[in-house]
């Protein structure tokens, strides 16, 4: 009964910290150097468009729901298109002059609750760590909090770069957009995150995130390799399982080939993943673990070094208790460090 309050209380904390007003607080708008003031020159190239990727929502507890469905979520901001002038954002045709700042993740999360839940959330739903300083754009809304807009960012009108990424907030999803054109891959991309495909392109989500989906976590077309699905079903054929999705990373020339088998049991709703290496003699085996009888129903992320890091399953804190983790070898051997 005492976990199941604590779960309520979080969720009733969590719901009013966005867009609230603080007594005891200096909103940082206010707090803003002169320095960032005045920074107002090349913010983000002029005519640059971001598009919708994906929506995550970091659920603390059994009790924690969204207000709003993952689906619904994305379908709001994929009808959302963000873009550029010298010194405005514009969503779709709705515009506001920003400024671009620096300042400490302490002072932009000044509650402790709130800056470890999206320092969870941007670590898990999308492999982003929050350093000391984050690059964040203010958008100046002049005092109006009116607009349905003001709702899509973090408070006070603010969202967050990294990289190629811009991050709105919207009832505690982190909402990502990228600048970098989506296309359609025959091969997954490095590093690949075992947790981040299921969450976002297994089962149903795969339609919700199509686009998303095609370019980074795509289903290899066995066309290509004629035979490799029998060669890939004798692997596993002792382990009762049926291959549901093959897909092929993209590991570059003259590394070993790595297909992720994803296999479902054949009475179970929920599947198992394996990791296959095609070695310099074109021989496939299976990555496997003596030491863990249950290595293959855990998630995994393979870096661009080909080094894979197992993690242990955790619903609520998914990959931050690392199992065991190996390096894949030029020859396809591998060893577990």
């Amino acid at each position: 009964m005492k976990l199941t309050a604590l779960f309520i209380t979080l969720t009733i904390v969590f719901s009013g910290c966005h867009n609230s007003n603080d007594d005891n607080q200096t909103s940082f708008n206010e707090s803003k150097s002169e320095e960032s003031k005045n920074n107002k020159k090349d913010i983000i190239p002029k005519g640059q468009i971001y598009t919708f990727r994906t929506a995550y929502f970091q659920s603390t507890g059994d009790t924690d729901f969204p207000e709003f469905s993952e689906q619904a979520v994305s379908k709001k901001f994929k009808n959302i298109t963000i873009r550029f002038s010298s010194d405005s954002i514009y969503l779709n045709d709705f515009g506001l002059p920003i400024e671009r700042e620096e300042p400490k993740i302490s002072f932009f999360f000044r509650r402790k609750y709130e800056y470890n839940y999206y320092k969870s959330a941007f670590r898990i739903g999308y492999n982003e760590e929050l350093g000391d300083k984050i690059q964040v754009l203010f958008a100046d809304f002049h005092g109006d909090q009116s607009s349905e807009y003001w709702n899509y960012f973090f408070e006070g009108g603010y969202a967050i770069i990294k990289g190629q990424s811009l991050y709105l907030n919207f009832k505690r999803y982190v909402v990502q957009y990228s600048s970098e054109p989506l296309k359609k891959n025959e091969l997954c991309k490095l590093p690949f995150d075992m947790w981040q495909n299921s969450r976002f392109c297994d089962y149903d989500n795969r339609e919700t995130n199509g686009s998303f989906c095609d370019c980074n976590f795509p289903v290899y077309l066995l066309s290509k390799e004629p035979g490799l699905k029998s060669s890939l079903e004798k692997l596993i054929q002792d382990k009762d399982r049926t291959i549901k999705t093959i897909h092929k990373l993209n590991t570059g020339k003259g590394n070993p080939e790595i297909y992720i088998i994803i296999a479902q049991p054949i009475e179970e709703s929920s599947g198992d993943y394996f990791i296959v290496i095609r070695d310099m003699k074109n021989k496939l085996h299976i990555l496997e673990d003596p030491e863990d009888e249950f290595l293959h129903s855990k998630d995994f992320i393979i870096s661009t070094e080909l080094k894979i890091t197992f993690y242990e399953n955790a619903e609520y804190s998914p990959k931050s208790q690392v199992k065991s983790e190996f390096q894949i070898q030029p020859d396809g051997s591998y060893q577990k460090l």
